[in-house]
């Protein structure tokens, strides 16, 4: 899990090392990578610890909604990287249905035998469109609309919250990033609808919890794809117990739903 943490982080360096070689882009990765290196030493070797420091996290610049724009940034430059194809080949494969460069009833057989060129050529053209995106000045809602434009709707609810403050790169954004990282990534890679259903995530007030719950659509065959090896979700469970927050596992079902519950004297802020 630590290493796999570091890779989004990782891949924005190496993409930006090759293209555009904005400063910023370095600064804040390193950052991001220095946050978790702490925090991952604090998580293996004292709970006691960790809980101390998250009650102790309450004020600073942080937001939550800048958590979560920038691990959203972080999350697509690995997917979209070259490595990581096989994570969302099925949006590439969608994507050349809508637009009628293969047959409708194509097999994810005949795409991988037979349309490596396409599909390499529409990974190069996400890579850089998302990355012309975040070379300029942008926001959250400008990465939805890309999204959408090129995955699916993402509802983002509930993040615009400024009673809920910490220190950047700090243990609390840090813990957040872990959280939201893995959730997102999971969205990308087992996302499944003919119908393109909006994937919703939501940060909920459950009284002494703040749960960060994501739906979205899926299938079984999506699920059960060498994607993953369910880890994520045992890290996930290991976190709830040191921190004594719940985590909900997502059922087998169509409807794919994760829920996180932070308990609230590690994610508010006292006024």
């Amino acid at each position: 899990m630590f290493a796999h943490k570091f890779r989004s982080p990782l891949d924005a360096i190496v993409y930006n090392t090759s293209h555009g070689k904005n400063d910023k882009v370095y600064i804040e990765a390193a950052q991001t990578m220095r946050g978790l290196l702490d925090i991952f030493s604090i998580i293996s070797t004292d709970d006691k610890l960790l809980k101390e420091k998250l009650k102790n996290d309450i004020q600073g610049k942080g937001r939550l909604i800048d958590v979560l724009n920038s691990t959203l940034k972080m999350a697509l430059l690995h997917l979209l990287s070259k490595s990581a194809v096989d994570k969302i080949r099925h949006h590439y494969m969608s994507y050349a249905i809508q637009q009628g460069k293969v047959d409708n009833q194509i097999t994810r057989k005949t795409w991988y035998d037979d349309y490596y060129k396409l599909e390499s050529s529409l990974q190069l053209e996400w890579e850089e469109s998302f990355s012309n995106l975040i070379s300029q000045p942008f926001n959250l809602d400008d990465q939805l609309k890309w999204i959408e434009q090129h995955f699916f709707k993402l509802e983002i609810i509930g993040f615009e919250r400024d009673d809920i403050q910490f220190k950047e790169y700090g243990v609390t954004e840090s813990f957040l990033v872990i959280l939201l990282h893995e959730i997102i990534i999971n969205a990308f890679k087992y996302y499944a609808s003919d119908t393109k259903e909006s994937v919703i995530l939501k940060l909920i007030n459950n009284g002494d919890h703040q749960t960060i719950e994501c739906c979205n659509p899926s299938t079984r065959l999506e699920r059960m794809s060498s994607k993953g090896n369910g880890k994520g979700h045992t890290f996930f469970s290991v976190l709830a117990r040191k921190t004594d927050s719940l985590f909900v596992k997502p059922k087998y079902q169509d409807n794919f739903v994760i829920q996180f519950g932070i308990y609230n004297q590690f994610l508010k802020n006292k006024f």
